[in-house]
């Protein structure tokens, strides 16, 4: 996976499509990946890559166009990823098993858009399918256009920096004990647990120097 971050405006999207596009006519199967909200991959492309919160791609080069189809074919697909619409049907998903779970709660009556308030949840987010797609096998080479700099090292670092706050407010032994013979309680920790051990995974993955590279795009 490789993760090109820098500023607005110093041309980190063509590079990060260009690399996409080379390593496609080379044979490989490409996905490009668009976490910066203000998505360009598309303008690069000259194609359309409508926003979404859908692990959907679209393929925008097939291997009769790369020139590789007698060798097995490369392609590329390309994803802009809307991590506000990921993070809603996210939060769909977990508000509808918490309220079954409570339903004397008002979790069901709390907007997506209040929850993106949190500081870093959509960069969680969007990382995290960013790993997912990576770790699904479907491409041998995924192309991160991130977000601008700022934003970017932020979500980096964001992973280890939510499992330190995790562990110091409510440490693991504390809340697989907590669970143990309350039903409710248990359906909570089970859905923290499997937050942990997803930003545990993006955390592994994003320190592994054989599977993620890190270029930093900038004007001389």
């Amino acid at each position: 996976m490789s993760l090109f971050v820098g500023k607005g405006g110093v041309g980190k999207s063509t590079l990060a499509t260009a690399t996409a596009v080379r390593d496609a006519r080379a044979g490989l199967r490409v996905l490009i990946v668009s976490t910066d909200q203000a998505h360009s991959i598309g303008d690069v492309l000259g194609t359309a890559v409508t926003p979404t919160g859908v692990r959907e791609p679209k393929r925008v080069l097939a291997d009769l166009e790369t020139g590789t189809a007698d060798a097995g074919g490369g392609f590329l697909d390309a994803l802009a990823l809307d991590t506000l619409a990921l993070l809603e049907a996210r939060w769909r998903e977990i508000a509808g098993l918490l309220s079954g779970r409570f339903p004397e709660s008002d979790l069901g009556d709390i907007a997506p858009e209040e929850v993106s308030a949190l500081p870093g949840v959509q960069e969680v987010l969007g990382l995290h399918e960013v790993g997912e797609l990576a770790a699904s096998g479907q491409w041998d080479h995924v192309v991160v256009d991130c977000a601008s700099t700022a934003d970017a090292l932020r979500m980096l670092t964001l992973p280890a920096t939510f499992g330190l706050y995790l562990e110091r407010a409510w440490p693991r032994h504390r809340r697989l004990s907590t669970g143990a013979d309350d039903a409710r309680a248990a359906a909570v920790i089970g859905l923290v647990e499997r937050i942990s051990a997803g930003t545990e995974q993006l955390g592994s993955l994003l320190v592994d120097g054989e599977r993620v590279s890190a270029h930093l795009v900038m004007t001389a």
